[in-house]
């Protein structure tokens, strides 16, 4: 008897100290440390893309605002034509440019999103908890977005636009659907030493010539997170 009890003490010893499945710390790997507060760093940042129809306006990465042309190739987004002033086309109006036969409605609202997506915050404060994450950019603008991949609502621009949040291979995956095949898609990296924040945001997708493979931009922001606020 003795024996048996002395037994069952070893085995609940031994199962104490071994180690936990990878599978059991699987899920808090899925959360990587981008929460903080960001200062965009124009330097390592791409630069405004423009072509031979360049907006010719200012460059909100060297300055640090968050509007403005020429961030986009040939005045528009990839190179995909140029439409009405001020404006970030999708695709070409006139002729047989990509862009025909698309609603001008629906590229004039997709242009106004790009262009808010493409145009980086001189800052970006970043929060994660209960499963969503926050962004708030220099103007105030705050969004919210849960990282569950579920289909969410947002407003961008002046149109209501279709989301999905994720956590992939350690980073933050925002996909925003443009309707038409047209998606923007933001990927949130961080990395350390010194401590940085990356995001890819690429153009995807799209009718007829406009699904062209487009190379991403990249933008990158220094750690400006006070010390005392440096958990979070």
């Amino acid at each position: 008897m003795r024996h048996a009890i002395l037994t069952c003490l070893a085995i609940v010893g031994l199962t104490s100290v071994l180690p936990v499945p990878a599978e059991a710390g699987s899920q808090a790997k899925e959360t990587p440390k981008i929460g903080g507060v960001w200062k965009l760093n124009a330097q390592l940042s791409d630069p405004p893309r423009t072509g031979g129809q360049g907006d010719g306006g200012p460059n909100p990465v060297a300055d640090g605002g968050r509007r403005g042309g020429g961030m986009i190739p040939g005045g528009g987004v990839g190179g995909l034509g140029r439409g009405g002033g001020g404006g970030v086309p999708v695709g070409g109006q006139r002729g047989d440019g990509p862009g025909r036969g698309i609603d001008p409605e629906k590229m004039k609202a997709a242009r106004a999103v790009i262009e808010e997506l493409m145009t980086p915050s001189a800052t970006l404060t970043i929060s994660d908890a209960d499963g969503a994450v926050t962004f708030t950019e220099s103007d105030g603008r705050t969004r919210t977005y849960k990282t569950d991949n579920r289909k969410e609502k947002h407003q961008a621009a002046n149109a209501t636009v279709e989301t999905r949040a994720r956590w992939e291979e350690g980073s933050l995956v925002i996909e925003t659907d443009l309707g038409e095949g047209l998606k923007v898609t933001q990927t949130y990296s961080a990395g350390a030493d010194p401590r940085q924040l990356t995001i890819l945001t690429k153009l995807e997708g799209g009718p007829g010539r406009m699904s062209r493979q487009r190379p991403p931009r990249r933008t990158v922001y220094d750690d400006a997170t006070p010390a005392a606020a440096a958990g979070f």
